[in-house]
């Protein structure tokens, strides 16, 4: 899992803005001040890279427990989360955005 997520973080810096690695359309009332700039893809980047650290060291402490490690790994996958969470509750009523901005119906 650590490894697909750190993919999907080199996948989202280097990308951009393309099509594949989710471009939010400017009428989109908080993302689509972002769509042309780099603050989404690093953003989004980081928050792959927090949980893919917590995933690739939460085996560690199982060979040999080492605090410091349970605490990082443990500060990456809640701050990761937590994150995760923020994002996609904004996704969520970003996109009721979008479709209140460009339907006709409404």
């Amino acid at each position: 899992m650590g490894k697909i997520t750190a993919s999907e973080a080199a996948k989202a810096v280097i990308r951009r803005n393309t099509e594949e690695a989710g471009h939010s359309p400017p009428p989109e009332p908080i993302r689509g001040y972002f769509a042309d700039s780099w603050v989404e893809p690093v953003f989004l980047g980081s928050l792959w890279v927090l949980n893919a650290l917590g995933a690739l060291l939460s085996p560690l402490p199982l060979v040999k427990w080492n605090r410091r490690v349970v605490g990082v790994a443990l500060f990456c996958w809640s701050a990761g989360g937590l994150l995760l969470v923020f994002f996609s509750a904004m996704n969520y009523f970003v996109h009721i955005g979008l479709l209140i901005n460009t339907s006709d119906s409404f």
